[in-house]
């Protein structure tokens, strides 16, 4: 062992997460108040993709964006650089985009982990029409119509 060895920190699981929702948000703010959420989105995934390479982590995304979203964080991706532990991911490299790119407060970088199968996955349920009703209205209702239909 060297100097610089001696020197150098362990790598803690729980700081690599802070610096990657770090690196999202400082990326996200370049676009404050420019009126361009998806360009402050593009950027704050890119930058959380590129620092979740770096650790130590075998992830999955399960709830992140759906496939076709060119950019974003996908259920399923596979990230982190392989080595560690096997995780189950939730990520938003920016919640409130809109509100970022109007230079309003609230927006956010997050990300959970959770061991590999215990965090429930919502697949394709996570963005759907939702409606409840009393029991009497159920056969009244339709999701689908406008509410002046």
């Amino acid at each position: 062992m060297n100097h610089q060895d001696t020197l150098r920190p362990a790598r803690n699981l729980a700081m690599d997460l802070v610096r990657v929702t770090e690196a999202a948000a400082i990326s996200a703010a370049r676009f404050i108040g420019k009126g361009d959420a998806e360009s402050a989105g593009k950027a704050a995934t890119e930058a959380m993709r590129a620092f979740l390479r770096t650790v130590d982590l075998n992830g999955a995304i399960v709830i992140g964006e759906e496939k076709g979203q060119h950019f974003m964080l996908c259920n399923g991706e596979q990230v982190g650089n392989g080595a560690g532990p096997q995780a189950d991911i939730a990520a938003a490299p920016v919640e409130g985009a809109s509100l970022l790119a109007q230079g309003q407060p609230n927006s956010i970088a997050a990300i959970a982990l959770a061991d590999r199968g215990s965090m429930w996955n919502p697949g394709h349920s996570f963005y759907m029409n939702k409606i409840v009703v009393k029991r009497k209205a159920r056969e009244a209702i339709d999701i689908r119509l406008s509410p002046t239909e």
